[in-house]
């Protein structure tokens, strides 16, 4: 009989059938049909320790047992739910892995050594403030592209179909937004409360520019609710 089996990250805990039984009764749920969840699991149980007697299985292979049972029962839109789910645990297991290694890299490598840490240039990553906010972006963006972003386009980024633009700020706010600087040097502008008039020296065009920049980065409040 099992008793132990073998974690994906190597650890050996104890065997238990509720978790085959959990995750069946997930699956039931999202289909019209009804089956014997109880049975179901015991003859997998059963399964389980004839083919493993005396060994050792991993999750994989349990969970190879479990759709094989599922099928061989003529389960057939249960074994699609199970393996769907299957699949997307394993996603977000890649996912957090990723985001692991990203730390991992950005707290024990230099920026010499580290692209990412010097995608952005007003940054010094080498220095601790510097780390922390780069931690932050990239937590902000994790979590964004798992659970803000739509799937489909949070994929497409992720495999580099579309780039979703300072991904950290999603729904913080929009960045590099560009004003029309060439209309307003022209022209000037009215926000409806006030008025700027066209400058008439290059030290008057400058000071402008820098302010527009900089209110581009602060001011910016909407984001793309497509992606959501």
């Amino acid at each position: 009989m099992v008793k132990k089996i073998k974690k994906r990250d190597g650890r050996i805990v104890n065997f238990n059938p509720q978790k085959i039984s959990t995750a069946l009764e997930m699956c039931v749920e999202e289909t019209e049909f009804e089956i014997d969840i109880v049975g179901l699991t015991d003859c997998i149980v059963n399964e389980i320790n004839e083919v493993y007697t005396g060994k050792r299985p991993s999750v994989e292979d349990i969970q190879d047992i479990v759709e094989r049972i599922l099928m061989f029962n003529g389960h057939y839109d249960v074994a699609k739910r199970y393996i769907d789910y299957r699949h997307q645990r394993t996603i977000e297991r890649e996912k957090d892995t990723q985001l692991i290694n990203i730390l991992d890299g950005i707290f024990n490598l230099s920026a010499e050594e580290n692209d990412l840490k010097r995608d952005n240039a007003n940054t010094n990553t080498d220095t601790a403030m510097g780390t922390m906010l780069k931690v932050g972006s990239e937590a902000s963006k994790d979590f964004y592209l798992k659970h803000v972003i739509k799937k489909e386009y949070a994929d497409a980024h992720i495999n580099g179909y579309i780039h979703v633009h300072d991904a950290d700020f999603f729904k913080l706010t929009t960045t590099c937004c560009q004003i029309d600087l060439e209309k307003l040097l022209k022209s000037g502008f009215s926000t409806g409360s006030g008025s700027i008039r066209p400058p008439k020296s290059i030290r008057a065009a400058t000071s402008l520019v820098a302010i527009v920049l900089q209110s581009n980065q602060n001011d910016q409040h909407r984001y793309n609710c497509a992606f959501v």
